[in-house]
């Protein structure tokens, strides 16, 4: 059965979402259009990730191509997507949409949040499938149910309730990424300028071992005991993902040579990508490979939670460079890392930190879950929203 085919309830009637919107297509900026300044450029990469910076073009375009804040964005090439732009004046580049719904007809935040709904169905229909783009001709076919008008805005006014929900905890989540970090200041002040006068010491002074993994690559397998190396360290925590593994006779052989990570170690990445850091919080069976350091704090000096939020500073990391901020040194060796120096507040205070921080991870522990439900909660809203058992 086709969508189309499917029982809506009365009132309610399936359209092609030709029939409800105008689409524009981008136009085909070149390379040698860019520019460092000007009006920016709307490309699908600044809709998908908003870090990626944009380009410019200095000259005119007609104003079709021209996007305001509010406007709808749809990508339809590579990657699939619905966006309200958020921004100021900018053009669109092609394989993005600019959508303008006929207003009479159809809500534009019920527009939003349906073809929403349908894009995600494309994009399980064709899971696995290597999907370029959508032409313009099929994607004015694709069907869409469409209510009356007033329950069309009372569908909306539930999902923007719920999806308002959704990112007031997103704002408080962000939030919480820099409460660490600027509760470590506050406590301790900068490493690099020692503001509260905190005695010095080399970092081979404060741990009992300052190590590194195997310098072999023992034969790796599909199942084992864990064989992380850098990649598998992803924002402080373990990523299992592209995990390799090894037999338990390499494993003891590993343990024997002082590459098993023990309950309060800190892992700090010393090849490839420098200056990722982990703390052990837990026993684990697993092993490292050398590009991975282990630091073994010395009981009673200094605290593992200390000495990993420490080591994530570039003051810290520079210094085991053993050169200026911005190097492109890709290793470093132990003796390198073995002088770094640290600022030593007292232990208790350490230990004080800890513990808030400890609080501060369970309680962003409670957060995700309550995203989590959030998300749950919005999808369901949205599955019940189109095929009218939200609303009558």
């Amino acid at each position: 059965m086709t969508d189309m085919q499917k029982t809506l309830p009365k009132g309610w009637k399936w359209v092609r979402l030709g029939e409800v919107a105008d689409y524009i297509n981008g136009k085909a900026f070149k390379p040698s259009d860019w520019s460092n300044s000007g009006v920016p450029i709307i490309r699908i990469q600044n809709l998908t990730d908003n870090s990626k910076p944009f380009d410019y073009y200095q000259g005119e375009y007609e104003s079709k191509y021209h996007t305001k804040k509010g406007d709808i964005l749809i990508s339809w090439s590579a990657s699939l997507g619905i966006f309200v732009w958020e921004q100021e004046l900018a053009y669109f580049n092609q394989h993005i949409f600019k959508a303008n719904p006929y207003t009479e007809i159809i809500d534009k935040s019920y527009f939003v949040y349906a073809v929403s709904t349908v894009i995600e169905g494309i994009k399980r229909k064709v899971h696995g499938a290597t999907m370029t783009h959508i032409v313009k001709s099929e994607f004015n076919k694709i069907p869409l149910p469409l209510p009356p008008l007033p329950t069309q805005h009372k569908i909306v006014a539930i999902l923007e309730e719920a999806d308002n929900l959704r990112k007031l905890r997103q704002q408080a989540d962000e939030k919480m990424k820099d409460l660490i970090p600027s509760l470590f200041v506050q406590m301790f002040g900068d490493p690099a300028t020692n503001s509260k006068k905190w005695e010095i010491k080399s970092l081979e002074e404060v741990c009992i071992k300052i190590t590194d993994g195997s310098h072999r690559t023992p034969k790796l397998l599909n199942t084992g005991y864990p064989f992380l190396t850098v990649t598998n360290i992803n924002n402080g925590d373990f990523d299992y993902t592209n995990v390799n593994y090894i037999s338990e006779e390499d494993f003891k052989d590993l343990v024997k040579n002082d590459c098993k990570p023990l309950k309060s170690d800190v892992l700090f990445s010393k090849d490839g990508t420098i200056g990722k850091v982990i703390e052990i919080k837990e026993e684990k069976e697993i092993a490292i490979l050398s590009s991975l350091a282990i630091l073994r704090p010395s009981p009673n000096l200094i605290n593992s939670t200390y000495l990993a939020k420490v080591a994530t500073s570039d003051f810290f990391i520079n210094q085991a460079k053993g050169k200026q901020s911005g190097s492109a040194l890709r290793r470093i060796i132990l003796r390198s890392l073995k002088s770094v120096k640290i600022p030593l507040p007292p232990f208790p205070l350490q230990q004080e930190f800890a513990k808030l921080v400890e609080d501060i991870e369970t309680e962003k522990q409670r957060q995700a879950e309550s995203r989590k439900k959030l998300d749950e909660l919005f999808q369901s809203l949205m599955q019940r929203a189109f095929t009218g058992k939200l609303v009558s």
